[in-house]
Parts: C-alpha cells; sequence; structure tokens
C-alpha cells in the first residue's frame, strides 16, 4: 500500500486535474454550470464523484499488484469511497423527503415521480450496461461460453439495475470490475424511491390504498436483496435534515465559518479514524456534516464555485463512467502486466494526466447526449400541470 503521503499527493493531484479539465468542458462544451435551489448540495456532489474515482484507482493499484477487489488496507482510502456512498444517499433522502414536506397540502403525481426516475437513471445506466457487454463479448471472442439461458439470466439481473446481484456474465471471470461495480448502490436507491408512498403516509397522511400496497410489496422485495441495515440507515441523515433545515434560525447559524471548521474537523474523524463508514460513530458524524452543507455552508467557497457545480452537474455520469475508463486504460490499453510495473509515482501521474480528463471529458458528453435528452423526456412524459414535480437528481 503506498505511503500516507503518497495518498493524499494522489488526491490532490486527481481533483486538481478534475478541477482543471471541468472548467475547461464547462467553458468549450457549452454544458451549463447552473446551481439549484441548494446549491452546496450541487457543489458537493461534483467532489464526492471524483472521491469515488481516487478510491477506484487505488483498488485497482492493489488489484494490479496481486490483491484482491475490495476495499483497501488505508483507512483514508476505504473511507474516501464509503463517506461517498453515504452522502450521496443523504443527499437523495434530503431532496425527496423535502419534496413530501413541502406538498402537504398537494396530491402527489407518484406515476409521474416514479417515470421522472426512471428517465432520470435508466438512459445511462443502460448505456453503461450496453458498454459492458460489449466488452465481454469482445474479451470471450464472440464466443458463447455458458448455456443460453443461463447468459440471459445474467444479463436480467444486471439490467434490473443488479438489485438480485452482479453475477458474471458469458462465464466472463469479475466482470463487475469492467465499471468498477458501481451499480451496486443504484438498488439501495430504488429501495428509498418505492418506500416513498409509506413515508408519505406517515409525513403527509397519504392514504391510496394501491400504492401503499405496491410500495410494500416492492420494498419489500427489493429489501430482501439489499438488506444491509448499515447502509439503508445512512438515508436517515439526509431525511433528519429535511425536517431542520426547515428551521430558519438553525440554518442562518450552520452557513457560519465556525461550523465549516467543526464539520471539517468531523469528516477528518471519519476519514482518518473510523475503519468503515458504516456504523452508528461515522453514521452521527456524516450526518451532521450533511447538515451543515445542507443548510448552504458552502465549506470557504468550495461547494459554490462555478466548476464544483459543475463536476456536480455531470457527477452521475462520472460515478457511471469512471469505472468504465479504468478498466480500458489499465486492462486493455495498456494491459495489466505492464501497468503492474508501474511505480506509484508514474501511476498516480497516469491517473491524474490520462484517466481523470478523459472521465471528465466523457462524462460531459454522456451528460449532454444521454442523461439531458432523458431527463427532457422525462418532464415531456410527466410533468402535468399543478400536481407536485420532483426535480431530477444528478447524482443518483
Amino acid at each position: 500500500m503506498p505511503s500516507f503521503e503518497l495518498q493524499i499527493i494522489l488526491s490532490l493531484a486527481v481533483f486538481s486535474t478534475a478541477f482543471v479539465t471541468g472548467k475547461l468542458c464547462s467553458l468549450f462544451l457549452l454544458v451549463s454550470s447552473e446551481a439549484g435551489r441548494y446549491r452546496s448540495l450541487d457543489g458537493l456532489r461534483g467532489c464526492l464523484a471524483i472521491s469515488v474515482l481516487i478510491h477506484h484507482s487505488i483498488i485497482w493499484y492493489l488489484l494490479l499488484h496481486g490483491r484482491p477487489w475490495s476495499v483497501p488496507p488505508s483507512i483514508l482510502m476505504t473511507e474516501i469511497g464509503q463517506i461517498c456512498v453515504c452522502l450521496f444517499f443523504m443527499i437523495t433522502a434530503f431532496l425527496f423527503v423535502g419534496k413530501l414536506l413541502h406538498s402537504r397540502d398537494k396530491k402527489i403525481d407518484w406515476s409521474s415521480l416514479y417515470r421522472s426516475r426512471f428517465f432520470r437513471i435508466a438512459p445511462l445506466f443502460f448505456a453503461n450496461l450496453a458498454f459492458v457487454l460489449l466488452i465481454v463479448a469482445l474479451q470471450s471472442g464472440l464466443q458463447l461460453n455458458v448455456p443460453w439461458n443461463k447468459l440471459l439470466k445474467s444479463i436480467g439481473r444486471w439490467a434490473i439495475f443488479t438489485i438480485p446481484g452482479i453475477p458474471d456474465i458469458n462465464g466472463h471471470k469479475d466482470t463487475y470490475q469492467i465499471n468498477a461495480g458501481v451499480m451496486w448502490s443504484l438498488g439501495y436507491e430504488w429501495l428509498f424511491y418505492v418506500t416513498l408512498p409509506l413515508i408519505a403516509l406517515i409525513l403527509n397522511g397519504e392514504r391510496r390504498l394501491l400504492w401503499l400496497l405496491g410500495s410494500a410489496i416492492a420494498s419489500a422485495t427489493i429489501f430482501h436483496y439489499t438488506h444491509d441495515i448499515a447502509i439503508d440507515s445512512m438515508f436517515a441523515g439526509g431525511t433528519l435534515a429535511a425536517f431542520l433545515v426547515r428551521k430558519k434560525e438553525l440554518v442562518k447559524l450552520l452557513k457560519g465559518p465556525v461550523y465549516s471548521v467543526i464539520a471539517v474537523l468531523a469528516l477528518l474523524t471519519v476519514l482518518l479514524l473510523c475503519p468503515t463508514a458504516y456504523a452508528l460513530k461515522p453514521l452521527i458524524l456524516l450526518s451532521f456534516v450533511f447538515l451543515v452543507v445542507a443548510s448552504g455552508n458552502s465549506f470557504f467557497g468550495i461547494f459554490h464555485s462555478r466548476v464544483s457545480i459543475f463536476l456536480g452537474e455531470i457527477s452521475y455520469s462520472i460515478y457511471l463512467v469512471h469505472g468504465l475508463v479504468l478498466y480500458v486504460l489499465l486492462n486493455c490499453l495498456v494491459g495489466k502486466d505492464k501497468a503492474a510495473t508501474l511505480s506509484f509515482p508514474a501511476y498516480l501521474t497516469f491517473i491524474s494526466l490520462a484517466v481523470v480528463p478523459l472521465v471528465v471529458i466523457l462524462s460531459t458528453l454522456t451528460f449532454r447526449l444521454i442523461e439531458q435528452p432523458g431527463m427532457r423526456l422525462g418532464k415531456r412524459v410527466h410533468d402535468p400541470k399543478g400536481q407536485l414535480v420532483v426535480a431530477p437528481l444528478v447524482a443518483d
């Protein structure tokens, strides 16, 4: 495992390159950087997506040197990935519970909400899956290595957002490594989405029987496969924040620079001292950090910068694209054997100057060519006048 100092250098180099590339993409590829109502959350998303890339870069380095695909033997490099997943889940809960609280006197159009979610998540997801299948086909020599029924079953499991698991496809060992296995988190996202009618029952007294019954069945079905309570509990931090940000005096207090410092210290505690983010102590600390950001604290201006907001806008693409880029460049272009001979400084340079710019550029393009058309299609389908409309999330 590289030294702590080299881990820090890698992180700073990746962020620097991502911000520079993001700045150029926002200028030349004409993707707007318009912040939404929660500007700090828009900026946070971009930083989270880049942090996940750092996490998987380290996992790939260790894999090339004989270690299995697993969390790194470094608290910093483990937490830089797990914290991001937790905060992404909190963002989801915060925005949707906030919408439910805001709509207490309105009728919620559930069919529109779920169509909106599908068109927001599915287009890029299926594009990602198609690329995975292409790589599997090419590396299998266009040969069928398993029975047709087994092949179709494995693809089917991937196609329903990997909720039932992420099996190998066509006998391709460790297929999930092609996109760094990032799709696993979507199962937990969908679990939260399908529980929304039940949450609305508690918050708003929403009592439409068919939606409640469907929500209960869907929740139980997905929970059967994604039943990690520690991960499910991460949505609680965002739910709590959705209530607390309605208190104006608290929000005004948490925007202050003192709470920026306290939140940074809390975040560093999890990054450096907690072996896993999926436990009670880090959940409490991360919930506090998230509340400070959700209150509008910019963390010394970082989350309000134009480039952070731009990276936040394309963060879902970064999340799904970076694993593919790592796999193709390290496994196919450079080759595993040659990549394994790179010293860590050389590997760091390769990640910073080749992988990161390509990820940001491709993510900008997939946002423009796949995500935005999907969102527009979803709006055309689901935007009935006078009913609750949930704005699409950038980083799910």
